[in-house]
């Protein structure tokens, strides 16, 4: 199952692992295998200081895996559905799904969908 690497660190992450250079952007992440990442996330590397004490490499790094996918190799039940009426089996990816759908460009497009779904006239930009 694939996970994310977040840097939660306000410079980019930068390391030499297993042959390969891992770059991680500031506030950024990397998808990689969960056993990869724990390895990656575990290695041990030196603190790199400056001259004034300041952390040259800081290694700020975190695991997130998502959680829907993860219930879903669980065979967890489905128990959420959203406004729109996708069915989800964590309360998790149910709120993921419904902020990133309500911060769309086409946000109006995802209402009118809801409304639809209950029964209600779509609005019409026009009407007003």
């Amino acid at each position: 199952m694939d996970v994310k690497v977040w840097n939660d660190h306000h410079k980019d992450y930068y390391e030499k692992w297993n042959d390969r250079e891992m770059r991680i952007p500031a506030h950024g992440y990397i998808v990689m295998g969960r056993s990869e990442a724990v390895k990656f996330t575990g290695a041990y590397t030196p603190i790199v200081r400056s001259g004034t004490g300041e952390d040259l490499n800081p290694k700020k790094l975190r695991i997130e895996r998502d959680p829907e996918k993860f219930a879903e190799i669980t065979d967890q039940p489905i128990r959420y559905e959203s406004f729109d009426g996708q069915k989800f089996r964590t309360l998790e990816g149910m709120k993921k799904h419904e902020a990133e759908a309500t911060t769309k460009k086409d946000n109006g497009a995802v209402n009118d969908a809801a409304d639809a779904k209950r029964g209600r006239p779509a609005k019409s930009s026009e009407a007003a």
